[in-house]
């Protein structure tokens, strides 16, 4: 038996490791842990590999294949004319305009013998309300005076509700809001749409205003096909004065189909 004073000494010995968290003893055999390890041998290359069977499963289950990317969901528009003005201003699901956007609503009377179409508002859309605002909306009133038609005849709108000034949207939201722009006309039922700008017209025409003026395009609505005129929105008139006599001349053509019976 261990004398009293070499147990009490044994037992606070074992309290101090046990308070080091050193309590158990997980090795059965003693280690020299300053010994470098023995390398783990490899087979050779030509060794016969080891079969590894495994009980079969109780129920076979087949691969399944990765799930196949569907295209995006059309949107779904409202069928009638006031419904979509509602929903272009307040609804979230609008490519390129959120809930808390401002936006600017399109104009005009709900059956418009010309419907005009720009791509976006301007920042000064904003301030006076409607699409077409300021100096280049009072260039605007004037190109439609000259051929005797006056802004409140004419139904007015963009294709974007909100400025996109810095912002791009992606091609998928481009061909979202073409689609949005096609049905608003469906819905107006025009005899011409004009279109201001180049980014409405490659939407809407897959071609510049450069290579669309002075030819008269056709624009596939739902039930219907509507003859175009492309040109320079006017406030490309209002920095580049030798663009105005085109302009003019697909004002006039605009005219002519206007008037033809």
């Amino acid at each position: 038996m261990m004398a009293g004073g070499n147990l009490e000494l044994a037992h606070s010995v074992l309290d101090w490791w046990s308070l080091a968290g050193v309590d158990c003893d997980f090795a059965d055999d003693p280690a020299d842990l300053l010994v470098a390890p023995k390398p783990i041998a490899i087979a050779p290359a030509n060794a016969q590999p080891v079969e590894l069977r495994s009980a079969p499963d109780p129920v076979a289950v087949p691969a399944q294949s990765a799930p196949v990317q569907s295209a995006p969901a059309r949107l779904e528009l409202p069928a009638t004319l006031a419904e979509l003005r509602a929903w272009l201003a307040r609804s979230p699901d609008v490519p390129g305009a959120g809930p808390s956007s401002n936006r600017v609503a399109a104009s005009g009377p709900d059956c418009a013998d010309l419907f005009v179409l720009t791509a976006a508002p301007d920042a000064v859309d904003l301030i006076d309300g409607h699409v077409l605002g300021g100096a280049p909306g009072a260039l605007f009133d004037r190109m439609l005076n000259a051929i005797d038609l006056k802004r409140k005849k004419v139904a007015i709108a963009s294709m974007a509700v909100s400025p996109l000034a810095g912002t791009r949207l992606a091609p998928e939201d481009i061909a979202a809001l073409a689609d949005i722009a096609r049905h608003h006309i469906a819905l107006v039922k025009p005899k011409v749409v004009l279109i201001l700008g180049d980014k409405a017209s490659r939407a809407l025409l897959a071609t510049d205003v450069v290579n669309a003026r002075g030819k008269l395009l056709e624009i596939k609505v739902k039930g219907a096909i509507i003859t175009s005129v492309a040109t320079f929105h006017p406030r490309t008139l209002d920095r580049n004065q030798r663009f105005k006599r085109a302009a003019w001349e697909s004002l006039l053509q605009v005219q002519k189909e206007l008037t033809r019976s």
